[in-house]
């Protein structure tokens, strides 16, 4: 798993994510469950079931806070910085691909990407 990004749990490894594309300002990746993900799955799964109809977006924001209290992180092993989920990216997981949105840099500048 050296390289890609790897969504974590404190030391639990929930998943990693394998770049597959881009649709900017999304990055694309492929998505492969950890130890984890059964614990965290139903989280992203509720989530997901959020109707475009939520007019005033509170049935997403209460599934977003439930994802931030679980504590979550996007690691990059290869010497990028540790970034917590839907504080520092926004994250979407769903039938096997992830979509990432940064707001700040993972990278340095000049640093392995």
């Amino acid at each position: 798993m050296t390289g890609n990004p790897r969504l974590m749990r404190g030391g639990t490894l929930v998943g990693e994510l394998r770049p597959s594309g881009m649709d900017m300002p999304l990055l694309l990746h492929d998505f492969l469950p950890g130890p984890g993900w059964a614990e965290v799955g139903p989280y992203f799964e509720a989530m997901n079931a959020v109707g475009p109809h939520d007019a005033e977006e509170r049935l997403l924001e209460r599934a977003i806070a439930a994802i931030v209290a679980l504590g979550l992180t996007l690691e990059h092993p290869d010497g990028g910085r540790t970034l917590r989920v839907h504080q520092e990216c926004v994250l979407r997981i769903e039938d096997g691909e992830a979509s990432v949105r940064y707001w700040v840099q993972p990278y340095e500048e000049g640093s392995a990407k």
